[in-house]
């Protein structure tokens, strides 16, 4: 639609919500509208509507979402700032604010909106010094200070900050002003100090401060301005006022606030002196000391605080250390920080190990060793005061869930050094969940037994596993790099034989076992020892044959997951799979819960690992040959009313047409059914499955014809001469011709040129691979000509319509309920609506015949009697009738939707009209203008401003 249009559209909804008696009836179109608002001309319009609210809301007052709006259009338009002059000249923004009455307005959209619109005033140098003159930002401040919704914190602290950030190189005294403002609650003498923190309400006000005082040096941290401000904070000596209050305070959520802003306080001031230049020893080993100082502090009041501080650290390093310039001491042994910060931060989860002595057990031992090797003097004093801390707790098993969960927490950011270290002492923690391989469990946390554990605490074992098996998929950690994961197939398997685990912790110990296969950790896969005999493995087919008759359909599921890789795995890697996979009858399980499971995800699952087992030919030979798969596959296409199992049984066709496992008996029946999948199933992935499969017969075709790698060779063995042969280029021409007549036979090129129009973008794609792969083919033997880049070729040829004369493969035609209406005749019949438009337009005549209840014909000699007979008709039987080609397919017109449509000769046509490049092009423009459409977005507002009675709808 022409952009003229549009704003004519525009203007008519922005001028309708000035109306006195209307209201918004949908919030969000407000928020969408907002959205599409960038263009130049778009502005232009909203301008002229600005000065238009000014007058006209002098007299009326609209409503706060309303108000809301304006002020974000508002801050949209002098966002620039040749438009910010224009709207100053007019003195448009303190008459908003004015009219508005925004400084004492209470509600929430209203203080967002005008928050917004102060934030678009800092693009430009003369927003800001309109903030400046006008002190606006005030209003920020104060919004922030007496507003308790997080939306408005976020708002006003990003303003503050990105306003200091700013202003700071051109005004670094209204920086300084803004600062002492913002931060005037802590810039007390220590006396009031006191007083304040004496007093609960005093300390619920030092929250919100000591937030935005840790939210400015948190934005700080990585702002080019970072060393101008950072001098500016130092003269408020933020860090001894925030010592002061951490040593002062018995608040807990304050002392965390603390401990955030002061770790804060610390990178930033490492940062501005690797800034301006080189960071000395002296000036690290500083930086070290106050962050270990207040650990110190921290540690035996709270672990989790400190767990805090930790990953906090953890995060700042990663972003900052690739640019920190560190000058080391000579002749010193230089401790890695990330080293120290990780084994610290595992004290939850080693100071919960329990072993009555660690000499027993050598590797233990080797990895404590390992950890003081690594660790410095500071650094060790602080971890026995944490494991000091954590024996001393009643709950032990909450503090080692929460240090598993600040783990997960950092696991995306460090290095294969700390995920080894991480690794291992995950695995000494889990082998306490497993005592059934300790003859002599000793006593375990708190007094409780690992199964009392296991239904008190199941969060805990769900972190570890969880952690665990994100840390293998990140890292593929093998036996060379920790000994310790030889052992985790054992844990796993011991833990899913404790008839006390949950199904949610079943599932994820299944996920880390498929984990631990799939990264050939078990000891036999590691050394690729191709036998199963004395190892745990061994116990697998059993396990997973137990947990596939799983109450649970998610333990079901995650146990045929595990199975898919094992049957990965034992195709070519690993082939000692295949005997234990065939002993434990898994393939024959497999197969009943593809047909019979109640669950249709488990359905789905089953014949994904059923498409992996045919590749097998061991799998086929003795238990799948015998299963009948594609009978039911078939079955499956044509019943089941599950897409996603649908979608894996067109996938596993796939696979049986490949590796050749369709007996010829039942090959046309399969051919049939993959027709009607690719083109009316209801679900696009079905289809694109099916595409795959009919891409499949392509191959095969051209490879029956002497195709090889995609090309054809100079000479062939022709199976119907009994005789090699050489591949002239006719003799290619008329080999590409038989490949074109098979398919037509087939139904595969109606298929390809009914799916390239269909109305989904992925199966249309999908659909022009291939015809392009053909095209291709075709135009470099000489049997297909270009298609030609005219401008007067048809981009998309009205193929269903020219091919399908004898044989309908896209929709069936409604059979219209007057059946004489002519033979052009071809509109969808509507009931009631088309029959009574006839009647007034006098084209019903007495010869006319409607339907009976009885389904016989009967004729009326005026138009009132059929009008009448329509009218005692009820509306379901009436559209059941009008319908029932659509809703009842049988048997007969199944046969006709597969029949020929279409010749070689007509494929051939139609292939030199289609400009498949351009057809996808348009088919992906039209899918953006539909699912962006600022046009259509207007008419639905426009149209709910209409009564409720007047935009009734018809029930036919």
């Amino acid at each position: 639609m022409p952009d003229f249009k549009v704003n004519d559209k525009l203007k008519s909804v922005l001028y309708k919500f000035l109306e006195p008696n209307y209201s918004i009836t949908d919030d969000m179109y407000l928020e969408k509208l907002l959205l599409h608002f960038r263009e130049e001309d778009k502005i232009s319009v909203f301008t002229e509507w600005i000065f238009y609210v000014l007058e006209k809301w002098k007299e009326t007052p609209r409503q706060p979402s309303l108000g809301a709006f304006v002020l974000r259009i508002l801050g949209l338009i002098v966002s620039e700032k040749k438009r910010f002059k224009l709207m100053q000249k007019e003195n448009v923004i303190p008459r908003i604010i004015d009219l508005m009455n925004i400084r004492y307005n209470s509600n929430l959209s209203m203080k967002l909106g005008y928050v917004a619109m102060l934030s678009s005033l800092v693009n430009h140098e003369y927003g800001c010094d309109y903030l400046s003159e006008s002190e606006t930002w005030k209003d920020v401040v104060n919004y922030y200070y007496e507003d308790t919704s997080i939306y408005i914190s976020r708002e006003c602290q990003k303003f503050i900050s990105t306003y200091i950030n700013t202003v700071i190189d051109d005004n670094p005294a209204v920086c300084e002003n803004v600062i002492n403002y913002t931060l005037k609650a802590l810039l007390v003498s220590d006396e009031v100090l006191k007083t304040t923190l004496k007093d609960t309400n005093g300390v619920a006000k030092f929250k919100p401060v000591i937030e935005m005082a840790n939210h400015l040096y948190e934005t700080l941290l990585f702002d080019p301005h970072i060393c101008a401000t950072s001098m500016i904070l130092e003269k408020f000596d933020l860090e001894m006022i925030a010592w002061k209050l951490l040593d002062g305070t018995e608040d807990m959520l304050l002392t965390s606030i603390l401990s955030r802003l002061l770790t804060s306080m610390y990178f930033v001031s490492m940062q501005c002196k690797n800034k301006s230049g080189e960071i000395t020893h002296s000036d690290f080993k500083l930086f070290e000391s106050k962050l270990y100082n207040l650990l110190g502090f921290i540690i035996p009041k709270s672990g989790k605080f400190s767990l805090n501080i930790l990953v906090q650290s953890q995060i700042y390093w990663y972003k900052l250390s690739p640019t920190v310039l560190y000058e080391p001491e000579r002749n010193s042994k230089q401790y890695i920080f990330e080293n120290q910060l990780i084994i610290l931060q595992l004290m939850p989860v080693l100071g919960s190990i329990v072993t009555t002595r660690i000499s027993e057990n050598e590797c233990l031992d080797s990895y404590c060793n390992k950890l003081f090797e690594l660790t410095c003097e500071s650094i060790q004093r602080l971890c026995y005061v944490f494991r000091d801390s954590i024996v001393a707790q009643d709950n032990r098993p909450e503090s080692l869930h929460t240090g598993v969960l600040s783990l997960m927490q950092i696991k995306d950011i460090i290095h294969r050094d700390q995920a080894i270290i991480m690794f291992q002492a995950l695995m000494y923690i889990l082998k306490d969940f497993v005592p059934e391989l300790d003859p002599h469990p000793p006593v375990q946390y708190s007094g409780l037994s690992s199964d009392e554990i296991l239904i008190l605490y199941p969060e805990v074992l769900s972190s570890i596993l969880e952690t665990l098996s994100s840390l293998i998929d990140c890292f593929r950690i093998n036996w060379r790099e920790s000994l310790e994961s030889i052992c985790l197939f054992t844990f796993m398997n011991q833990l899913l034989k404790n008839p006390h685990l949950s199904s949610k912790l079943a599932v994820k110990t299944l996920k880390l076992m498929q984990e631990v296969i799939q990264n050939f950790m078990p000891p036999n896969l590691a050394l690729l020892v191709n036998t199963l005999e004395g190892s745990t493995i061994n116990q697998l087919g059993p396990l997973l044959f137990k947990r596939m008759h799983d109450v649970s359909w998610e333990v079901r599921d995650s146990a045929l997951e595990v199975l898919r890789i094992v049957t990965t795995i034992a195709e070519i890697k690993f082939t000692a799979f295949q005997d234990h996979i065939l002993e434990n009858e898994l393939c024959a399980l497999c197969v009943s819960m593809a047909i019979d499971d109640l669950e249709s995800y488990v359905r789905a699952t089953a014949l994904s690992c059923l498409c992996a087992m045919v590749r097998v030919e061991k799998f086929w030979a003795q238990s799948l040959s015998l299963q009948n798969l594609p009978g039911k596959m078939i079955n499956i296409l044509k019943f089941e009313s599950e897409g996603i199992v649908r979608r894996e049984a067109a996938a596993l066709m796939k696979e049986l047409f490949e590796h050749h496992k369709i007996p010829k008996s039942v090959m046309d029946e399969v051919f049939k059914t993959m027709v009607i999948a690719a083109v009316k199933d209801l679900h696009w992935e079905v289809q694109v499955n099916a595409l795959d499969f009919w891409q499949k017969v392509i191959e095969q075709q051209m490879s029956n014809q002497g195709m090889i790698d995609g090309v054809f060779p100079s000479v062939t063995f022709s199976k119907e001469n009994r005789k090699i042969v050489t591949l002239t280029a006719k003799e290619i021409k008329v080999r590409l011709g038989k490949v074109l007549e098979e398919l037509a036979r087939l139904g595969c090129l109606q298929v390809l040129l009914t799916t390239i129009e269909d109305c989904n973008h992925q199966v249309v794609t999908k659909a022009v691979l291939i015809v392009q792969y053909i095209s291709k083919l075709l135009s470099q033997h000489g049997v297909l000509s270009s298609p030609s880049e005219a401008k007067d070729k048809k981009i998309l040829p009205d193929v269903v319509s020219s091919s399908c004369k004898k044989s309908d493969i896209s929709v069936p035609q409604c059979v219209p309920v007057l059946d004489t209406f002519g033979a052009d005749y071809s509109e969808s019949y509507r009931p009631a609506q088309k029959v009574a438009r006839l009647v007034r337009n006098g084209e019903i005549e007495s010869s006319y015949a409607v339907p009976s209840h009885d389904n016989s014909e009967m004729c009326f000699n005026s138009s009132d009697q059929v009008i009448d007979a329509i009218v005692k008709e009820s509306d379901i039987s009436l559209l059941q009738r009008v319908y029932q080609d659509q809703l009842n397919i049988n048997n007969q017109e199944e046969r006709k939707m597969v029949s020929k449509c279409i010749t070689s000769e007509e494929f051939l046509a139609k292939l030199s009209e289609i400009n498949l490049t351009k057809h996808v092009a348009c088919r992906s423009e039209w899918l953006d203008y539909c699912c962006d459409d600022l046009s259509s977005l207007l008419d639905d507002i426009l149209a709910s401003s209409i009564g409720r009675e007047s935009n009734a709808v018809d029930c036919y």
